[in-house]
C-alpha cells in the first residue's frame, strides 16, 4: 500500500488557518490514499513550534492522533536510525537541511517512499515529491541580505499568526475534533 511521509510542515499548516499553507495542506488531504509515515522526530519538532501555551494543546492533539491511527505510522527514534540521518547531515555542509529532515530522509530511502506532505524545499533538494510545493512556493519572511526564504519546517514561527484558534477539520482526525471544527465554523470538516 503506497505510503506518504507526513513532516512537520504539514501537520502545523493543518492547524494554522492564516497559514500560507493551510488551503493546501486541507485540500491535499482530502486527496490521499493509503497510509501516512511520519517519525518521532517529526512529532518532537510539531511539539517544540507549538509549545507556546497558546498552541501546546494543537501539539498534544496532533501528537496524540498521529500515535493512536492505525493509518499513521510513527517511525520510532533508534540509535542506529539516529547514526544514519547524522551521517547524512554530516555529509551535506552544503545543504541547510536540518537533522530532523535527515532523519526523514533516512526513513522514506529505506521504506521507498517518494511523496511528502511539506512544503520545506529541502524534501525537492533531497530528491522527493513535495506535495504541498506543487502549486506554488510563497515567501514568509526575509534575511539580513533582504532576500526572501521560507523557512523549512515552522511557516508558524516566521510567518506569523497572532493566534491560532481552533483546530480545522482534517483527514484522520478525531470525532470531537471534527464535531468542534464544524460546529465552530458552520462548515464540514475535511475529515
Amino acid at each position: 500500500m503506497k505510503e506518504t511521509f507526513a513532516d512537520s510542515f504539514y501537520w502545523i499548516a493543518l492547524v494554522n488557518p492564516q497559514g500560507h499553507y493551510h488551503a493546501e495542506a486541507v485540500a491535499v488531504s482530502a486527496t490521499l490514499t493509503g497510509h501516512l509515515a511520519t517519525t518521532e522526530a517529526v512529532l518532537v519538532e510539531v511539539a517544540d513550534a507549538l509549545s507556546d501555551a497558546r498552541f501546546r494543546h494543537l501539539a498534544v492533539q496532533i501528537v496524540k492522533e498521529a500515535r493512536e491511527d492505525p493509518g499513521v505510522s510513527v517511525v520510532p527514534w533508534s540509535p542506529p536510525l539516529f547514526e544514519r540521518a547524522f551521517d547524512l547531515y554530516t555529509s551535506r555542509p552544503d545543504k541547510g537541511w536540518s537533522l530532523t529532515d535527515c532523519v526523514s530522509c533516512v526513513v522514506m530511502q529505506e521504506q521507498g517512499i517518494t511523496e511528502v506532505l511539506t512544503g520545506d524545499r529541502h524534501f525537492a533538494q533531497m530528491g522527493f515529491r513535495a506535495l504541498l510545493l506543487m502549486n506554488r512556493l510563497l515567501p514568509c519572511s526575509r534575511g539580513r541580505d533582504g532576500k526572501a526564504f521560507l523557512h523549512p519546517s515552522i511557516p508558524l514561527v516566521l510567518c506569523g499568526s497572532p493566534a491560532l484558534p481552533r483546530p480545522v477539520g482534517a483527514p484522520r482526525c478525531s470525532p470531537s475534533v471534527a464535531a468542534a471544527t464544524s460546529a465552530a465554523s458552520g462548515s464540514r470538516p475535511a475529515c
